[in-house]
């Protein structure tokens, strides 16, 4: 090969290289990643995660990395807050500004740059602050280390993805996708309504995130709109597992739950009665309220007083809906949320139910 075609051989290798890198990203970082043994049926409850080595292996990038069985992110413990400001910059990520704010945590928006390129990926991050105040004592001992190995173990197309987790004695910085449009909430209240065939293509694409989660014994326990993202406007992803809890045990037994989770809009009658309950058909109740937002463009059961909430939901009387809902839509939300727990439906049910069935059966174009 002469010098001409040698060179022009270099430059075109140079730029499918370019090409690849942000594609290699996420494959990046699983090869970074210690090898892991392969994902058991269930995970432990609050288990500490791996330590792993906060100085990443960078693969050389004209071989792109062999596929992994499983992806987990790679989790990172940092002695303090400057080796974590060290850790980011080595990694290429750089946090931005703050965008959201939680009872325990915040959401920044931040970049992260790929090794040896200018190209930058817009990603979130969710700063967590393990010493906001007394109060943060159950979360940090109970919920946090929940929602850690979660994170670390879900992938799902409608779930948030979790790139990179750095842990501080002080921080927890976790880093995932970034949907630009942001939550459901706030898109609703920005257009005042979405079109039924979206809230259809919605709907099934939470069933199916839910459904991975509780085949995986996993159940959320804080379904809300403000919990849903929108990666565009015919993909939502669920984020926010704060809340998050195995519900079988090693043999596979149904686990009922004591703690009060989520939202009253969104709370099931025996969760706002502070009776032992199922999880997975708390899930339920809960996707049953967002659908009914999505498809009436109001709260299905809008009283302040709990009391009040209750007994509109033992009574299964819905508040008036402020658009047409088809009858065919408003039998399924009967039967989600139904206020016996025995009756109410299963996923299995929900997922095969006509209306869901249905491919968009608003949707003219």
């Amino acid at each position: 090969m002469n010098g001409h075609h040698q060179y022009q051989h270099q430059q075109q290798q140079h730029q499918h290289q370019r090409q690849r890198l942000l594609e290699q990203h996420r494959r990046l970082l699983e090869q970074q990643q210690r090898r892991l043994p392969q994902q058991c049926s269930r995970l432990p409850s609050a288990a500490a995660p791996e330590e792993v080595s906060p100085n990443p292996v960078i693969l050389p990038t004209q071989q792109p990395p062999p596929p992994q069985p499983k992806y987990r992110p790679r989790i990172v413990h940092l002695a303090n807050e400057d080796a974590l400001s060290a850790a980011l910059t080595a990694d290429g990520y750089r946090l931005g500004s703050t965008v959201g704010h939680g009872s325990y945590s915040k959401v920044r928006i931040a970049f992260w740059a790929a090794p040896a390129s200018s190209a930058t990926a817009r990603v979130a991050c969710k700063v967590i602050n393990k010493r906001r105040d007394p109060g943060t004592s159950s979360y940090v001992r109970k919920f946090l280390p929940r929602e850690l190995e979660v994170l670390r173990t879900v992938r799902h197309p409608n779930v948030v993805r979790t790139h990179r987790i750095y842990v501080t004695p002080y921080t927890v910085h976790v880093f995932m996708d970034y949907c630009e449009i942001g939550d459901l909430l706030s898109h609703m209240q920005h257009v005042k309504t979405i079109p039924q065939w979206q809230a259809h293509t919605f709907f099934r694409q939470l069933c199916e995130a839910v459904d991975y989660l509780h085949r995986k014994n996993i159940t959320h326990r804080d379904i809300k709109c403000e919990n849903v993202l929108l990666e565009n406007m015919r993909t939502v992803k669920l984020t926010d597992f704060g809340f998050a809890r195995l519900c079988a045990d090693e043999r596979g037994r149904r686990l009922m739950s004591q703690t009060y989770c989520g939202s009253s809009s969104y709370a099931a009658p025996e969760v706002l009665q502070g009776i032992p309950y199922d999880p997975i058909s708390y899930d339920m109740w809960a996707l049953g309220v967002v659908l009914y937002v999505m498809l009436a463009d109001a709260m299905p059961f809008p009283h302040s007083n709990r009391q009040q909430i209750v007994a509109n939901q033992i009574a299964k009387k819905f508040s008036r809906p402020k658009k047409p809902v088809s009858r065919e839509a408003l039998k399924l939300i009967s039967i989600i949320l139904e206020p016996d727990v025995h009756k109410r439906a299963t996923m299995h049910q929900v997922k095969h139910h006509p209306w869901v069935k249905q491919q968009n059966p608003y949707h003219t174009h």
